[in-house]
């Protein structure tokens, strides 16, 4: 932990003095001065350091109450979007039964049309008279219509003769 050239220095700097214990006790003295401004820097050095590394602790801190924040935002927006899923799931069901009843009662009414239909053609080909049956009927009364007129007027010339 000694700063090398420490001891060298006061060593020499104790011989070269002619009172060996004044320049013995100024080497001590020069010593524990140096010892103690070695002892205040890296006191110093530690103590910075230890700030820092507080000051990084309250950052890291900060960043994960950030963090667990976040989390819980996201955990939040993820549960909504699972039960936004849910409900568009549920409604997809309900579409597809809605939509599986519509073909079904399509299906249906286009079977009840069929059966109306092949009723109707079946009632029309019944209900249908023989033409050869209608077309003495047909001329008969256009004989009736030509003949109106022709009637008419003889009513017209009776009625005027009464």
């Amino acid at each position: 932990m000694r700063p090398k050239g420490l001891y060298d220095r006061a060593f020499n700097q104790f011989f070269s003095q002619k009172n060996s214990r004044a320049a013995y006790d100024s080497y001590e003295e020069q010593i524990r001065k140096e010892y103690e401004t070695m002892l205040k820097k890296e006191q110093e050095k530690c103590y910075r350091k230890e700030q820092e590394l507080k000051d990084k602790e309250i950052e890291l801190n900060k960043e994960k109450q950030k963090q667990t924040k976040y989390e819980a935002i996201f955990k939040r927006e993820q549960e909504k979007l699972r039960k936004k899923e849910h409900e568009l799931k549920n409604k997809e069901v309900e579409l597809n039964r809605e939509e599986q009843i519509r073909t079904e009662h399509e299906a249906m009414f286009k079977k009840e049309l069929n059966k109306k239909e092949t009723i109707s053609n079946q009632n029309y080909e019944t209900k249908t008279p023989d033409l050869s049956k209608v077309i003495p009927i047909v001329l008969f009364l256009a004989g009736i219509l030509l003949l109106l007129p022709k009637v008419t007027k003889l009513n017209l010339f009776l009625k005027i003769r009464i």
